[in-house]
């Protein structure tokens, strides 16, 4: 069985000043679970070197549905909400095919 060429999901996140900390320790602990789920791939957390209440969370799965079901799986836990209530404003996500229209390496 091969795999799927995946996506690419991103979530840009505005964390209240006060809460940043928290953020990150509350992602870090869930990521166990995470790396559990079906079609998960991998998954990282950024932080702006600019604005460090401004984060970005990139995760890869094997196929879109695989993120909409651990999505799902993330709002019945309470997680989601938890996650919310440390925002300043609600975070922006994208889904993006994993094959490239241009790239370079070094």
């Amino acid at each position: 069985m091969s795999m799927s060429e995946g996506v690419t999901i991103t979530v840009a996140w505005a964390i209240k000043p006060e809460l940043a900390d928290t953020f990150v320790e509350s992602l870090r602990g869930m990521f166990p679970v995470t790396r559990l789920r079906g079609g998960f791939r991998n998954i990282r957390l950024l932080r702006s070197d600019v604005d460090p209440n401004q984060f970005l969370l990139i995760e890869e799965w094997d196929e879109a549905q695989n993120f909409h079901d651990y999505a799902q799986f993330r709002v019945e836990t309470g997680d989601t909400a938890a996650l919310l209530a440390m925002t300043i404003s609600p975070p922006q996500m994208g889904v993006w095919a994993l094959n490239p229209l241009a790239a370079a390496q070094a």
